[in-house]
């Protein structure tokens, strides 16, 4: 801990007329800040924080200021730890997070590749004959949005676990992550038009086909035969590499719980196998994923259709862009309360390379 926190701490606990004997624990903060449950250092915002408290409060409050200091650095440390698996697209589970861009940056800017170009045969004397690669597409920039929350503990929180030696509840930190975490997942697959970010099925380079109407007159998969659903996934899957001649396979192939049902109930006649099992047996380095925010009825969904996507999982071909991951500020002394405000960066969906993305609609429905 820097001399100046303890000056401040001193400063702060002299000025209410404060003195070692009457509050040891304040004026052992220097000593104790760095000693923190289970081993951890206490960081140095939250330092920054007990310190500029420390002349806010009465010595009485003041003396639970090297508790509290544990506590949080605890629940910052569990907060930062937490993961929230259904969050698919949040966790780059369907998208991988690209945090290259500047978190100072208000805008960014890529390019739709598309390489041209040969080799040849010849000779190493031959440069002026040395066919040169290129690279051509479209340029695209994309707005970068700041999403903000805060969470607090009173007063009445730092007394309480001061006295009775209970740990600082981390429901409202997590609470807070979760908040910024549901938000990139939503945008992560619809983007936000107010703020002008791309989702994944809002992005102007993702190609689009409605599932193809099946005997029993409509597209939803619930309403088709076992060779009806198996040919819907393999138009998806396939028209990644006809699109490319070969050069995008599809890695992963995400589909609503809906449709889960389906391909666990659908067999062929006289046979055990489900038609999973069969989408599983002819395309054995495909992941097939339940995301429940592309089912017809789901909240996020506006469209009113449950919707496929099969994608090649690749940072270069789309990416979630995320100059600023989930980051909390120092605690600060406002009121009777700790307050920390919590902050992240999101630059919506950039798609590099658009015929790596399939996209099928039109798979089931509300009805």
């Amino acid at each position: 801990m820097s001399a100046n926190l303890f000056e401040l701490i001193k400063g702060g606990a002299a000025s209410l007329g404060v003195t070692a004997d009457k509050a040891p624990d304040l004026f052992n903060l220097a000593n104790t800040l760095h000693a923190a449950k289970e081993g951890r250092s206490i960081s140095d915002s939250i330092q920054r924080g007990v310190g500029k408290a420390a002349a806010d409060l009465e010595h009485s409050d003041a003396s639970t200021l090297p508790i509290m200091a544990r506590e949080l650095e605890y629940v910052y440390s569990k907060v930062y730890e937490q993961e929230y698996a259904e969050l698919k697209m949040a966790n780059g589970e369907v998208l991988p997070i690209d945090d290259s861009v500047d978190n100072a940056a208000e805008t960014y800017t890529y390019y739709t590749m598309s390489a041209a170009g040969i080799a040849r045969m010849g000779n190493t004397y031959a440069m002026g004959s040395i066919p040169r690669v290129s690279l051509g597409g479209v340029k695209t920039s994309a707005n970068i949005a700041a999403i903000l929350n805060c969470f607090g503990y009173s007063i009445q929180d730092a007394r309480a676990i001061a006295r009775t030696g209970r740990n600082l509840d981390a429901a409202y930190a997590n609470a807070s992550r979760r908040g910024h975490e549901e938000l990139w997942n939503r945008i992560g697959w619809w983007g936000d038009k107010n703020h002008k970010l791309h989702g994944l099925l809002t992005h102007p380079n993702v190609p689009v086909q409605y599932a193809p109407v099946g005997s029993g007159g409509g597209t939803v998969l619930s309403g088709k035969l076992f060779d009806e659903v198996f040919a819907d996934f393999v138009a998806l899957i396939e028209s990644m590499p006809e699109r490319t001649y070969g050069k995008e396979r599809v890695t992963h192939v995400f589909y609503p719980r809906e449709i889960e049902r389906v391909l666990l109930t659908l067999r062929l006649p006289g046979q055990a196998n489900t038609l999973k099992k069969h989408l599983a047996d002819n395309y054995p380095d495909i992941e097939f994923v339940v995301v429940d925010e592309l089912g017809a009825a789901h909240p996020l969904n506006p469209t009113g259709v449950g919707i496929m996507v099969a994608l090649r999982q690749d940072i270069d071909a789309a990416a979630l862009v995320m100059p600023q991951l989930y980051e909390m500020f120092e605690p600060r002394w406002f009121g009777l309360e700790w307050l920390t405000i919590a902050h992240s960066r999101i630059g919506g969906v950039r798609v590099t390379r658009p015929y790596s993305v399939s996209v099928m609609a039109g798979v089931s429905s509300v009805t």
